[in-house]
């Protein structure tokens, strides 16, 4: 789920603040405040050895997305309090959602073209991200 923040995260990261430290010898929660240059701010929380859905949630002054599961967007508008569930695309209907997308995109990565796969840079800020929210330090 981390990866979600450095797709939806706008700018560089400024400052990965621990709000609950993870704790390696006893894994439970681990929650994480991370401030961007942009003024976006991410929080990042995981729950180790317990159940609860993964969910992603953006929120707006005037708009929140989530998934919840991942394979579904729900939009809610400012001052209403209901959600309204996105229908899916076809290909996630007939596929894992997201599989044919990324296929799709690993093929034109592999013939040289154009692609919105990650990159090695992409991955590697991703990677420091993980280092600075798991850090035991």
């Amino acid at each position: 789920m981390i990866d979600y923040l450095t797709v939806l995260g706008r700018g560089n990261i400024l400052s990965v603040e621990p709000v609950i430290k993870w704790n390696p010898t006893h894994p439970s929660f681990v929650v994480s405040r991370i401030t961007y240059d942009s003024g976006d701010i991410g929080i990042y929380e995981a729950v180790w050895n317990a159940p609860g859905p993964w969910a992603v949630t953006v929120s707006t002054q005037s708009n929140r997305w989530e998934l919840r599961p991942l394979e579904k967007l729900s939009i809610q508008k400012y001052g209403s309090r209901k959600q309204h569930i996105l229908e899916a695309d076809e290909n996630d209907k007939r596929f894992k959602p997201g599989l044919r997308v990324q296929a799709e995109e690993a093929v034109k990565a592999v013939l040289k073209k154009n692609n919105s796969s990650a990159t090695l840079e992409d991955l590697m800020k991703l990677m420091q991200l993980i280092k600075r929210i798991y850090n035991t330090n």
